[in-house]
This record gives structure tokens, C-alpha cells and sequence, in this order.
């Protein structure tokens, strides 16, 4: 009938949606846990009469797959993203697992909770399969040809992380491997994920700019591959700075150049609402830097403000740690007084 013809069109959409939501989910399913994989995983514990639940958000548990092992039979088959839940006694729960991982670091068992109920839900957050660990072996064993090289012929090993959650991106940019650093970046097969964070938040970006002797061409690069500079640390202990409060704190001019050149948030903020030329006081870095430091942010706050000026509306809808609104003020005055002082 004719007035099927107008469904036709909504039916290819629906079809043409279907597919890209299927295809999408393969691809986050690409490779499910398997036995000999390597999994960092998070839980909670939810222990009968007890009223505490046991729930350690920055710290993963790292395991192996094996083909026994009540952890290692649950987690077959799941992907990252995915949640697990079984019940057991803690007793056996404890005799999965190493009382002394950063997991459970800190948590107790008392004899008489062996016995209890406990539901466990087990949330996987990262996967490395065994062949792409083979280069975080490499790596560990400092043997950093063999690593270069089941990266450059077999693609392996590119997003991979160790038992800490560190990338081998991260590995490298620590070693100081420019040539492996480099090959990494180049990397399309699959492509770096060049953002990633390990567990407390820290990225490749952070490593290369806190790294002792580190090159500056490093940071670039990095950026350059679209490293983003205003990703902060996670964890509350870790102040929450981002890189460019670690270059202030080390008094490296040049990196704090090219971080502000690459959209670096000269107004960003720790945990303790320090920016960062609070940390280069703070770290009683020279006069000198402080003065040319002082000139830097102050040059960024105008181009920053130039640029944001039209959007002022939208500004005033985001989160207090990212409007400029008094912080600005406060940061150009403060900033202004100090290069006059200088």
C-alpha cells in the first residue's frame, strides 16, 4: 500500500541503528576473559551482621585466570565494564585471594566472620589478554627490544597494563624509551588510547611531565597525539593536581610553556583548592621561575578570557572547580601583584 512507503525510510534507520549498537558492543566484547588472561578487577563485600561493607575504589586486585580457582571461574567470559556476583563464605573468599593486595590492604578478618555469608560483586576494569601481556613481561624484565618488537610486527601489547595498572605506554615514558615511546604513539593497530589512567588517576602525560630528566619533546609529543592536559588525580591523597601543577612544583619553565600552549587550564585547582602557582611557592621554587611564572599564567588568563568572553552564559553553568568567576579574579590580581613584587 502507498503508506508503506513513508515506513520504509524509519525501517533502514532503525536497522541502520541496530547495527552500529551491535557493532559497538562487539567491539567492547572484542576479546572476553579467558583462562591464562590478565584481570584487574575491583569488588565490594556485603557480609551478613555485618553492618560495614568492605569497598576499596582506587585500589584493583590483580589476577591471573586459571582453570580452576572460584575467581577465575566466575570472571570467564566477562568483559571490561562488566559486574560479577556470587555469594560464598569469607573464609573461602580469603583463601582466593592475597590478604596482603592493595585490595584488601588495611581490611581485617576476624576468626569468627570466616564462617559468615558474604555476597561478592566483582566489577572488571581492566583486561589484558596473555598475548598482549607477553610485552608487559618484556617490559618488566627490562627487555625492551623484545618489547619493540611484538609491538612493531605482531601489534601486541599496545594498550596492555601490568598488575599496577600502568600502561606500556606509561613503562616506557618511565624508562625513558623514546624509541618505544615513539613507536606507541605511532601505533593504529589498535590505536593508543593515549588518555588512559592508571588507578589513581595518573595518564602517560603526568609520567612524561613528572619524570626526573624527562624531555620536554616527550610532553610535546604527547600532546601533540592529543594527550589532554587538564586531566587531574584521582585520588583524594594525590591533591588532585594536574600536570601543570607538577611542572610548577618542579620549576620546568619549558614544560609549563608548552602545557599552556596546548590548552593547559592555568586556574586549575587541587583538593585543597591550590592553583598552581600556590604549589611553586609552595615549593619554594627560584625567584626567577616564580617571576617568569607569574608572566606566563598571567598571558595565558588573557588569552583564556578573550577566547571564553562570548560564552560567559554557558560558564556560569559549570562546576565550581571549573568557572573562572571569582577565581579569576583572585588568580589575575594575585598573579599581577606578584610579577609587580618580581
Amino acid at each position: 500500500p502507498p503508506k508503506m512507503i513513508y515506513y520504509i525510510p524509519i525501517c533502514c534507520f532503525l536497522l541502520t541503528l541496530r547495527l552500529i549498537v551491535c557493532e559497538q558492543q562487539l567491539q567492547r566484547c572484542k576479546h572476553t576473559a579467558e583462562v591464562g588472561d590478565h584481570l584487574l578487577v575491583n569488588f565490594s563485600l556485603e557480609i551478613e551482621n555485618v553492618e560495614k561493607q568492605i569497598v576499596q575504589p582506587y585500589s584493583l586486585y590483580y589476577f591471573e585466570i586459571s582453570e580452576f580457582g572460584l575467581l577465575s571461574q566466575v570472571m570467564i567470559g566477562s568483559c571490561p565494564g562488566d559486574e560479577r556476583k556470587f555469594s560464598t563464605s569469607v573464609g573461602n573468599f580469603v583463601k582466593e585471594i592475597d590478604l596482603d593486595s592493595p585490595a584488601l590492604r588495611g581490611v581485617l578478618f576476624y576468626n569468627e566472620e570466616f564462617d559468615l555469608f558474604t555476597t561478592i560483586r566483582i566489577h572488571l576494569v581492566y583486561l589484558t589478554s596473555a598475548a598482549d601481556y607477553q610485552v608487559i613481561n618484556a617490559l618488566e624484565e627490562r627487555n625492551f627490544g623484545t618489547a619493540l618488537k611484538l609491538i612493531n610486527e605482531e601489534h601486541l601489547g599496545i594498550n596492555a597494563r601490568d598488575k599496577f595498572g600502568m600502561t606500556s605506554l606509561m613503562i616506557a615514558i618511565i624508562n625513558k624509551q623514546d624509541v618505544l615511546i615513539g613507536t606507541l604513539l605511532n601505533s593504529y593497530k589498535p590505536r593508543l588510547d593515549i588518555n588512559a589512567q592508571n588507578p589513581q588517576g595518573y595518564t602517560a602525560l603526568a609520567y612524561a611531565v613528572g619524570n626526573p630528566g624527562g624531555s620536554t619533546s616527550i610532553v610535546r609529543a604527547l600532546l601533540k597525539r592529543g594527550a589532554d592536559p587538564n586531566l587531574y588525580i584521582l585520588q583524594p591523597q594525590s591533591g588532585g593536581w594536574t600536570p601543570l601543577h607538577f611542572a610548577c612544583r618542579l620549576a620546568d619553565l619549558n614544560t609549563v610553556s608548552v602545557l599552556l600552549d596546548f590548552g593547559a587550564n592555568p586556574l586549575a585547582l587541587g583538593f585543597a583548592e591550590e592553583n598552581v602557582f600556590d604549589v611553586a611557592e609552595h615549593a619554594q621554587t627560584p625567584y626567577a621561575f616564580r617571576k617568569q611564572l607569574a608572566n606566563l599564567l598571567n598571558a595565558a588568563l588573557d588569552k583564556m578570557e578573550q577566547t571564553q568572553g562570548k560564552h560567559q552564559e554557558e560558564q556560569d553553568q559549570l562546576p565550581s572547580r571549573d568557572k573562572p568567576g571569582s577565581t579569576t579574579s583572585s588568580f589575575s590580581s594575585r598573579g599581577a601583584a606578584g610579577a609587580g613584587e618580581f
